[in-house]
Order: C-alpha cells, then sequence, then structure tokens
C-alpha cells in the first residue's frame, strides 16, 4: 500500500508504516528507536461486517494522507501499522482514529485514542473495534471499548514483538427460543447481544440508518441484547432487556408506535411500552404482550387488527380488551392471534378466508378462540393462514389453503377450523409465509408445504406445490426455523444461517439476487 509519503531515514515513513499484517519478526526488524506499534483488530467478521479501515493520525507534524485497510484484500487480522516521530526520541503527543467501514453503507464504528510518543522505546497500542460499541454513544473526551465509554487519553503497553490473540466471536443467545427471524422480504438473526439483519430495506426496515438493500448482514444500530424480535412485512421492532420496545422502519399507518406516520431508518423507543415481553409485527400493525399478559397493539386497522373497531389507523399503542395470560402472538395481514397461557388460542381481525378459526368467514376486531383447539405449545401467523403446533408434536393450520399451506393433502380454498397436517408428529418449531409453511422436526430434519414457484419448499426443484409436508434434503442440526413471505431461514448448531426460496431483493443473505431452490449461507455467520 502507499500512502504518497516519503519514506524516512530508518526506511519507516513518518506516522505512517508499511506494515500490514505482517509478522511480529518483519516488525521488530524496524530501526526506529521511537516507535508506536498500532494493532487494530475486531470481533466482527471480516469483510460480510468490516470491509475496511481507515486510519486517521493527528499529531504536531507533518501529515500524510491516512491509510485504508481494505480488508477484502488484506485480509488477515490484526492489522498493524509502526508510527514514528519525525524526530526520533520525540516525545511528541498524537490523536489515532480509526474507522471501520462495511462493505456497503456508511462508517459502522470510529476508535479514537490519544496518547505520545515514549522517547526512545517501542510501545504498543492496541484498538479493538466491538460489535457491542454498535449501540453506544459517548462524550467527546470520551471513546467506546468493548461497549463502554473510556477516557480517550490511552496508555501505551510493552511492545514484546508478538500482536495479542485476536478477540472471539460472540456466542450465540437464543431470544425466547429462536434465534433467527424472517417476515416480508427481510430476515435477521443474532449473535452475541448484536441483531443482524438483511433483505429488503426499502423503508429503512434493517435499521441500519440507510435504505439500501443488505445483500449480506448488517449490524441493526443503536440497540443491543433484544428480549424479544418482531418482524413485520416493511419494518421491525424489539423489546430490549429492560422492556422498552424499540420499531424501525415503515410507518405509513403507525405500525412504530410513534403518534406519527413518519417512517425511521434507526429503531425508535416507542412511548409508554417499557414492560414489553414480546413482540409481534403484522403486514401494517404490531402487537405486544405486556407486564401481566395483558396486549397493546398499534398500527393500521381497516378489519379491527389492533382490538379496536375497524376504521382508522391507530398510530400509539392501545390495550386490546379482554385479553389476559397471553404468552405469544403473531400478527398476519390484517389479522392477530395469540396463545393464552391455558394453552388456548384466539384470533381477531380480518377473516375472508376462515384465518380466525372461528368456523366462521366474519371479521371482527374482539379477540375469539380458535374452535375445537386446545393444548397448543406455539402458533404462527401467515399471510391468510394460521398454524399451531400441540403439545403432541403435531401441527394443526386453517384459513387459506388454496397453495397447498394447510399441510392436509387438499388445495381447499379455505378451512374456517383447524385441520390437522399430515405426517407431522414430533414437532418442536412451526413458521407460516404467505402461501407456504414449515415445521422443524425433533428427529428428522425440516419439513415445508405449500406454493413452491420460487423455492420455498427447499426440495430442489420450484415445479410443484406441495400439500404435504416435504423433507429439505440435506439441512441438519437445526435450531431454530424462520418463514418469510417467499423465503425461509433455519440456524445451525454451528451458528451457520442458512436460507432459500425468493431473493429478489437479498432477503437469503448470499450476496446476490438469485432465487435459491436449496439452501445457501447467509454471508457473515
Amino acid at each position: 500500500m502507499n500512502t504518497g509519503a516519503p519514506a524516512s531515514a530508518t526506511g519507516v515513513r513518518p506516522w505512517h508504516a508499511l506494515l500490514l499484517g505482517l509478522t511480529a519478526a518483519t516488525i521488530g526488524g524496524c530501526h526506529a528507536l521511537t516507535e508506536i506499534v498500532l494493532v487494530i483488530d475486531t470481533d466482527m467478521e471480516v469483510p460480510a461486517d468490516v470491509a475496511q479501515f481507515v486510519v486517521t493520525v493527528e499529531g504536531a507534524t507533518e501529515m500524510y494522507m491516512p491509510p485504508g485497510v481494505d480488508l477484502t484484500i488484506a485480509g488477515n487480522l490484526p492489522a498493524t501499522l509502526g508510527l514514528v516521530p519525525a524526530t526520533d526520541g520525540s516525545d511528541a503527543p498524537l490523536s489515532v482514529t480509526v474507522g471501520a467501514y462495511a462493505q456497503e453503507g456508511p462508517r459502522v464504528l470510529t476508535q479514537t485514542a490519544r496518547t505520545r510518543f515514549v522517547p526512545n522505546e517501542r510501545r504498543m497500542l492496541r484498538m479493538v473495534l466491538s460489535v457491542a460499541c454498535l449501540p453506544v454513544t459517548c462524550d467527546p473526551d470520551q471513546t467506546c471499548q468493548n461497549g463502554a465509554c473510556v477516557p480517550i487519553d490511552q496508555p501505551l503497553s510493552a511492545w514484546t514483538g508478538s500482536v495479542p490473540d485476536r478477540p472471539a466471536r460472540p456466542p450465540i443467545f437464543p431470544v425466547v427460543g429462536r434465534s433467527v427471524w424472517a417476515s416480508g422480504w427481510h430476515s435477521a438473526a443474532t449473535e452475541g447481544t448484536t441483531l443482524y439483519a438483511w433483505g429488503e430495506n426499502s423503508e429503512g426496515q434493517l435499521g441500519t440508518g440507510n435504505t439500501q438493500n443488505g445483500r449480506i448482514r448488517r449490524a441493526v444500530m443503536k440497540v443491543q441484547g433484544p428480549m424479544s424480535v418482531g418482524l413485520g412485512q416493511k419494518h421491525s421492532c424489539i423489546c430490549d432487556g429492560r422492556g422498552q420496545a424499540y420499531c424501525w422502519g415503515l410507518n405509513r399507518d403507525g405500525e412504530l408506535g410513534l403518534g406519527n406516520t413518519s417512517s425511521h431508518t434507526l429503531p425508535t423507543a416507542v412511548p409508554g411500552v417499557n414492560d414489553c415481553m414480546q413482540i409481534a409485527g403484522g403486514d401494517l400493525h404490531t402487537c405486544a404482550i405486556r407486564n401481566g399478559g395483558t396486549v397493546s397493539c398499534w398500527g393500521k386497522n381497516s378489519s379491527g387488527q389492533v382490538g379496536q373497531t375497524a376504521g382508522a389507523s391507530v398510530l400509539a399503542p392501545v390495550s386490546v380488551p379482554g385479553l389476559a395470560g397471553i404468552t405469544q402472538l403473531g400478527g398476519g395481514d390484517g389479522y392477530t392471534c395469540a396463545l393464552r397461557d391455558d394453552k388456548m388460542v384466539l384470533c381477531w381481525g380480518y377473516n375472508n378466508s376462515g384465518q380466525l378459526g372461528d368456523g366462521t368467514m366474519v371479521s371482527h376486531p374482539i379477540p375469539a378462540l380458535v374452535t375445537g383447539l386446545d393444548d397448543v405449545a406455539e402458533i404462527a401467523v401467515g399471510r391468510t393462514h394460521a398454524c399451531a403446533r400441540k403439545t403432541s408434536g403435531t401441527v394443526w393450520c386453517w384459513g387459506g389453503g388454496s397453495s397447498g399451506q394447510l399441510g392436509n393433502g387438499t388445495t381447499t380454498f379455505f378451512a374456517v377450523t383447524p385441520v390437522l397436517v399430515t405426517g407431522l408428529t414430533d414437532a418442536v418449531q412451526v413458521v407460516a409465509g404467505h402461501a407456504h409453511s414449515c415445521a422443524l422436526s425433533k428427529s428428522t430434519g425440516v419439513f415445508c408445504w405449500g406454493v413452491n414457484n420460487l423455492g420455498q419448499l427447499g426440495v430442489g426443484a420450484t415445479a410443484d406445490s406441495s400439500n404435504v409436508p416435504v423433507r429439505v434434503p440435506d439441512l441438519f442440526e437445526v435450531t431454530s426455523l424462520a418463514g418469510g413471505s417467499e423465503h425461509n431461514c433455519a440456524r445451525h448448531t454451528d451458528t451457520v444461517v442458512s436460507c432459500w426460496g425468493a431473493n429478489d431483493v437479498n432477503q437469503l443473505g448470499d450476496g446476490t439476487t438469485t432465487n435459491r431452490k436449496t439452501p445457501v449461507t447467509v454471508a457473515g455467520f
């Protein structure tokens, strides 16, 4: 790399060195007696999360063009830069700023250190840009290290001739039993306390501060440690560890709950919802379980999906009457379902295809029990159909079924009460998309059924839909399953995330827009 600066008499350019990723022996071979070895590293994934470091050094002497460390080419970390004063033996002060940039989009992180040379000694300044700093904002005289603000004035360490070990990748902490989510045409997954998202971002639903689609995973800014994740069609929400709800993305109908219709590209706190236990995004509405098992909803209310008389959109959270002891929520296209602590399911809102499961096709804003369904462990809500997994491991679905998404061996236009999905007896998770469904079997892997025009079933072909579950081949050791509008994602025991189906807006996260008939790995995991 050529910084454009002339070489010094010692062979090391003043303030900037050419020691990108070189060995300790090479560094030790420098002739400068006064030197700071700058060691740059990150616990984020390279190059998926961070593709370039840009280093700026300011001091009392002449400033040359700052070097950029292109990690897509230079590759190995840690990166090392040798810094020397213009006059050997000087104790001149200097300030070092390292900016981390993704392959696309704005700067991800910045860290600054202010220090000074130690005359006639070689010292080390280690700067680790940590994913834990993504939601942190520090005062001007501070910088973020490992998620905490510390003084910008930094001491130097002794240089031993060897770079320190790289920081460990964060572990995976499941959130309410899941570590991957999908809805609409975007997806999300956690790593450590960081939530990552990819796919469509036309309304800022990825939470990255812009509206550029995420070809590969992008860290959601300003929030850490989600306790619940709920994705809508073009918006996203979480409950954080303190119970505060945050939403971002499209807000045309008030689905962000902010009291207005202004969309946001960054997570924004939902006023008044600071006891959030679980949150779910529908098509254009959102609902959250509050402390004590009550429910609040907001957003589009054309069919009573927020639990109020059908009419104008509801821009701020309102309580859904008559609900208590709720343990899980799911939102669809104009309707909502809830699982109660007595293992019964209630639904309300739009009912043109029997998606409320109450034996009618009459829409209503009042939560009503799904007919003939009990002993339910989990619910999954799709566009016009819903499914429930019983504690026994069987799966039952109801609502629209013209593409076989009910899984009972028919393509009936609708089922107004639940029907048994054929052949599943040990399901441990279930998800629903626009016109397909999937379940994770405890013993035999992942099964999908319904429409397959874009590879939603993951069977290696797009010719035929299936009205009974078919196994997704070569998909092993899955711990978490997610269903989007026309795609699915799975988390594996080795933390890898794979997705399949539609990919026109990068919802599979593999860096392409090619639809996939079989699972492909999401870059960065």
